[in-house]
This record gives structure tokens, C-alpha cells and sequence, in this order.
């Protein structure tokens, strides 16, 4: 039995109920506890809910569209048996939640059968890098290893594949963005080129890393580490006081990092709250006197800016989750953020004059789901406004209108919700969400194929080539759809393994209460955000005061015959219920609104 006949028999029978599956269905009891699970896992997605009667359960509005698109049961993954044939494929059953949170990761990988290995192809490729950049390496490059060059990255990282310099001068701001030349390293076609261009990504699991590249190459040979030599490709600029790109050049350069700085002690530096040598010094303020002035600009001419803190979850030793709470964005981190919007925008624009390339899209927002947001935005009392001319949405004083206030995260949450995904294509149809004309990947050759891709692009058209050719754009189209396919499974993964780690974090904190926010309502149930850790939970229906509730679909609310009512956006106080680590869910009970 799959989920779509266990809800289509809940449509004919109006209740899913023990005693009617055994009975119409002729089910053995052991037969009925494996139906039991998918009950389960229906319930789960929001396409069953639990009924007032114990052991009832009633098709939601969802399960119903399911049914009506005759939508199949998704196939199972499978990867390809190796040393087997072509079309030859290995069916890999997902392994379950694990009892022991070290296995979580292994889990996640199952799930989403990420890549584990590198085939081993890539070892012979692997002997012939060398550990560090001959001098030979440098015949042909501009060698600019006395600049004064920086890497800002995390705590934590180990690949740092961009580097950064920034001088004010009497009219405007020099600015170099230096990055790690891969391509140099990995010729196109090879095994380790293969490898990256399966993988398309690196993937993100907390505190473990599965690389696009082996180690040895994306925290060796083409990390830009401190103090020693390494090749780049380099975006050099001359910008004016107002942030406007007056020139630009490519260059393929060797540079000496002269400092790995982390955001925290970038940021203490400005601050005055940390010592730095007078370059630093002067570096860091001159980044971030022109980062402020390249972010205005950006949402001046209708950058949507969704600057909010992110979440982080710390780790013991054992995989337990220690703390989980919003990770607080610095200005060193919207330093980086926009020095690599700029290089990616002049990178794109470039392309676009000299040949087919590879960018980075982002579509108009469906209209439907635009004026749904407006509208939710309107009931907590925001309002958007139009350009009198085009209509056009003017996101900049809606921006500025909620920064800081109590519905903030919320608001651009739904804000990113009601937005297209952004994608690669070889049709430039512009970054609606960036507000970019021209823009694509160059930053992270490391971690994104597509970046190594563009990087390839630019050194042809250097060398002055003047196509790419018809087989060649062909093959762009389709790293284009592969890129953007991994990317999706690459956010699926990580926000995954963010919700077991959630659920593990709470199981130990059933019965405590908790001050929330309704980040969505469903006709199953209210999705609610647990405020201290960011953690999100279900309400279910079932488990909402005594009161009959009806959901409003237009403007996202529940409203009980006694009159309580429940939006988006409300202020609740809630309570741990049941947490299901093996399903990824918490249950949460409501206690009341908030005042």
C-alpha cells in the first residue's frame, strides 16, 4: 500500500479507522501495523489529521490536491552499481533516524544518497598536485603577492577559495577580489573534473563537510591560506565615491594572503575592540565605508536586502546538539557579501558582451503569491509601496519599515517564501531578487562547479576567443540544470539535518513551556517557532484548545467557533508535547497568545 490508496480510502470512507482498513482491505495485523507507520507519515506531511475521535483520521485540504493531481508516490533513489553496467542501477534503501546522534550525518547521506567517496579515478590526478605552487606556476601571471590581501571567513572553515583588498583614494576606492584560480589544477575532463561536475556542490552538515573537490585540493593547493603563494584569478576595480564601477580588469595573478582573518575578530578590529596592524587597519575601514555604500546603492535601484541572522547549532562530540539560537550577521560579514555581488555582477556583465555564459537567475515572483504576502504584510499593519509608473513593487521603505521591530524575521521569511528559486541558466533573464540585470557565480570555485565553469569562460574569452561553439553550449545548458538540481539537494540535506538536530535537541524538554511565533497555519494544523532557539513545531489540530477551528486560507488564520482566533505572526506561548526524532517532528501544544 503506498499514500495515495491510504488517502483515497480516506475519501471514500471519510476516516481513516483501524477496524475499516483490516476490514475493507482484509489486512493481517501485521499487515495493519505496517499501514500504520504510513498513516503516520501521512499525518506528518499534512495530508491526514488526527480527528477528535481517538484513533480517526480525516483527509485534509491537502491530502485532497494530492488525490486530484493524481500525484504518484515518489520513487525511491537509487545510484548506479559500480563497475555494473550502463543503465545498471543499485536500489539503496534509506536507513532509518538513527538512535545514536554520531550517525545522524550517515543518515542524511542515505537519505539523500549524497556522494560518499571519490572514485578512485582521481588518485593517480591526486599524486601529481603538488602540496604548494611551484615558481614555475607563475610564468604569464601579474604577480601581485606584496598587495595587501586578506581572507575573512568563519571560525570554522578550511577551503578559502576569495581574498579581498580595498584602498581609498582621493576620488573613489580601489578594490581587488582574488580568487582561487581551480582551473589551473583541474583541467577540464579529468577524473577529479568529473568527480566535481557529478557532485556540482560541497555539502554542508553542521559540522561536517562533504567536498566537491578531495581535500587535499579544496584545503590545499587552491585555499587560499596565509603566507604562502597561490594562484588566482583576480577582478581589479576602480570605483567612484558613489560605489559606480568606472573600470575594471581580469587578471590571472599569484598572491600572498597576508592575514586569515575570522568575521568576529574583523569585526572587533573596526570596532576599535581589537589591536590590528595600521594596513589592517585601514583596510578594514575603507571595506566598510564601501561596503555601506555599495549596499545602498544595491537597494536603491531595488535589491531586496533579507539581511537576518541565521541559525547555529553547536555540537558535542557525540553529534548532541549543545545550543541552538540566530548566529548575529556582522558588517564584516556584509563586507564580503558584497564585494563578492560586485566581482559576480562585473564577471556577468563581461560575459554577456563577449560570449554564451553560464547565470544566475532569478525569475518575477508568481503575482498570486506576491498579493498574498502584501496582504498578510497589510494585516500587521505594513504597507507596500508602487512605482507610479511600472507598478513594480518598491521593497526599499517596506525594508526599512520593519527593520528591528518584532515581526521582522517573520515578515522576510514569508517575503523569501513568496519568492521564485533562484537558478543557472544560460538565458540571462536577470536576479529579480538582487535586482542585477546582468549576474552569475564566480566566487566559490571551490565549493560550486558552476563557478569553475564561469572561471573557464573568462579564460577563453582572455585569450581571446571569440565562441564557445554549438556543442559547447549545448553541454553549458545541461551543467546549467545539473548545478541547479544539486543545489536543491544540497538545501534539502542541510535543512534535514537541522531538523534532527532540532528534535534531538528538545526531546529532553517535553512538558516545558516556551514563548513562539506562528510562522505558518495550515488546515492541519500551526507550524510555531520556538523563539530562544529557533527550532519550529507543529500544533496540530487535534491538539488545539477544545473548539472547533476553520482555516482561512486567504489570509492564513484559524478561527474557533468561541471566537480565539490564530494568524500568522502571532505571539504564543506553547508547550513541548511529544518529539519524534525517527519522523524529524515536534509537537508542540498551545497555551495562549501572547500580549
Amino acid at each position: 500500500m503506498i499514500i495515495k490508496e491510504l488517502l483515497q480510502f480516506a475519501q471514500k470512507y471519510k476516516m481513516v479507522k483501524k477496524h475499516l482498513l483490516i476490514k475493507h482491505l482484509d489486512l493481517s495485523e501485521k499487515e495493519y501495523r505496517s499501514v500504520e507507520r504510513l498513516v503516520d507519515e501521512a499525518v506528518d506531511r499534512g495530508l491526514l489529521m488526527r480527528a477528535r475521535k481517538k484513533g480517526t483520521f480525516r483527509l485534509t485540504r491537502d491530502g485532497e490536491k494530492m488525490i486530484a493531481r493524481g500525484t504518484p508516490a515518489p520513487a525511491r533513489r537509487s545510484v548506479r552499481v559500480p563497475g555494473g553496467k550502463d543503465g545498471e542501477r543499485e536500489r539503496k534503501p534509506f536507513m532509518p533516524v538513527p538512535y545514536n546522534a554520531k550517525d545522524d550525518v550517515a543518515y542524511i547521506i542515505s537519505k539523500h544518497q549524497l556522494p560518499r567517496f571519490f572514485s578512485k579515478k582521481v588518485e593517480p590526478e591526486l599524486k601529481g598536485i603538488p602540496a604548494e605552487v611551484p615558481e614555475s606556476a607563475f610564468a604569464g601571471r601579474e604577480d601581485i603577492r606584496e598587495w595587501d590581501v586578506v581572507t575573512i571567513d568563519g571560525e570554522d572553515a578550511k577551503d578559502f577559495d576569495d581574498a579581498i583588498n580595498v584602498a581609498k583614494t582621493d576620488g573613489g576606492y580601489t578594490v581587488g577580489v582574488h580568487i582561487a584560480d581551480v582551473g589551473h589544477f583541474i583541467p577540464e575532463g579529468s577524473a577529479l573534473d568529473r568527480e566535481a561536475a557529478k557532485r556540482a556542490n560541497s555539502f554542508y552538515l553542521i559540522d561536517t563537510v562533504i567536498p566537491m573537490f578531495p581535500f587535499a585540493v579544496s584545503n590545499g593547493i587552491c585555499s587560499l591560506n596565509p603566507n604562502v603563494p597561490r594562484l588566482t584569478m583576480s577582478v581589479i576595480m576602480d570605483l567612484a565615491t558613489d560605489g559606480t564601477v568606472r573600470n575594471y580588469r581580469f587578471a590571472n595573478t599569484v598572491i600572498r594572503s597576508k592575514a586569515r582573518l575570522t568575521y568576529n575578530y574583523a569585526q572587533d578590529v573596526i570596532d576599535g575592540k581589537a589591536a590590528g596592524d595600521d594596513w589592517l587597519k585601514k583596510l578594514l575601514h575603507d571595506a566598510n565605508e564601501l561596503m555601506a555604500v555599495l549596499r545602498a546603492k544595491r537597494v536603491s535601484t531595488g535589491s531586496i536586502d533579507f539581511d537576518f541572522d541565521e541559525r547555529k547549532i553547536v555540537l558535542d562530540e557525540r553529534g548532541e546538539p549543545v545550543t541552538i539560537g540566530p548566529k548575529k550577521r556582522l558588517d564584516t560579514h556584509r563586507i564580503v557579501e558584497e564585494l563578492m555581488l560586485l566581482a559576480n555582477r562585473v564577471v556577468a556583465e563581461y560575459l554577456s558582451k563577449h560570449t554564451e555564459s553560464l547565470y544566475r537567475v532569478h525569475g518575477l515572483p508568481d503575482e498570486d503569491k506576491l498579493a498574498n504576502f502584501e496582504r498578510i504584510a497589510f494585516n500587521r499593519g505594513y504597507k507596500l509601496t508602487h512605482d507610479a509608473k511600472t507598478n513594480d513593487i518598491d521593497f526599499a521603505p517596506f525594508m526599512e519599515s520593519i527593520k528591528g521591530k518584532p515581526d521582522e524575521k517573520l515578515l522576510l521569511t514569508l517575503l523569501l517564501r513568496s519568492m521564485k528559486q533562484a537558478y543557472y541558466d544560460t538565458d540571462n533573464i536577470g536576479h529579480y531578487g538582487l535586482g542585477f540585470e546582468f549576474y552569475t557565480h564566480f566566487t566559490s570555485p571551490i565549493r560550486r562547479y558552476s563557478d569553475l565553469v564561469v572561471h573557464r569562460l573568462l579564460k577563453k574569452i582572455m585569450r581571446g576567443a571569440k565562441d564557445i561553439g554549438a556543442g559547447a553550449f549545448q553541454q553549458l545548458k545541461a551543467v546549467a540544470e545539473h548545478c541547479s538540481k544539486q543545489e536543491r539537494i544540497a538545501v534539502e540535506a542541510e535543512r534535514d539535518i537541522a531538523k534532527i538536530k532540532g528534535a534531538r535537541f528538545l526531546k529532553d524538554k517535553v512538558g516545558l513551556e516556551y514563548d513562539a511565533i506562528i510562522t505558518g497555519v495550515t488546515s492541519f494544523g500551526v507550524f510555531v517557532e520556538i523563539s530562544e532557539y529557533s527550532v519550529e513545531g507543529l500544533v496540530r489540530f487535534a491538539d488545539l484548545a477544545q473548539d472547533s477551528y476553520t482555516f482561512n486560507e486567504d489570509d492564513h488564520s484559524l478561527t474557533g467557533r468561541g471566537g480565539n482566533m490564530y494568524m500568522l505572526g502571532d505571539r504564543v506561548r506553547i508547550m513541548v508535547h511529544r518529539v519524534n526524532v525517527e519522523r524529524m517532528f515536534v509537537d508542540l501544544i498551545m497555551l495562549g497568545k501572547r500580549k
